[in-house]
């Protein structure tokens, strides 16, 4: 009984001490991209991105849950984001999280004046 009670308070020690983290791997970002990239000022553009294995991603602060990007499909190769009349050159970034990390992507509208 003694060896029993002594195996288990080390293994309660040693669970304390490490933490066994899940393995996977992070989403991908295929392809995040601005099109077209250059418009002039008081045009639109569309941004494009194609993610996989995410749960959420996030454009520029506005979150999206897996079930509210697949409102917006483009022929099944990614999803997209109207960005309407930028005023000015901007970089937008993009962020897709699952439980095993995230990825960053960035994409630049340039706006001539």
């Amino acid at each position: 009984m003694k060896i029993v009670t002594s195996l288990i308070v080390l293994m309660l020690l040693c669970s304390a001490c490490f933490t066994i983290e899940p393995m996977g791997e992070k989403p991908i970002i295929h392809e995040f991209l601005a099109d077209p990239g250059t418009i002039q000022a008081g045009e639109s553009t569309m941004i494009v991105w194609r993610v996989s294995g995410h749960d959420k991603i996030v454009l520029d602060g506005m979150n999206f849950k897996d079930t509210d990007v697949t409102n917006f499909p483009i022929s099944n190769s990614g999803y997209q984001a109207g960005i309407t009349k930028p005023a000015i050159t901007k970089v937008y970034a993009l962020r897709a999280s699952n439980r095993f990390g995230s990825t960053y992507a960035t994409c630049s509208i340039r706006v001539i004046k």
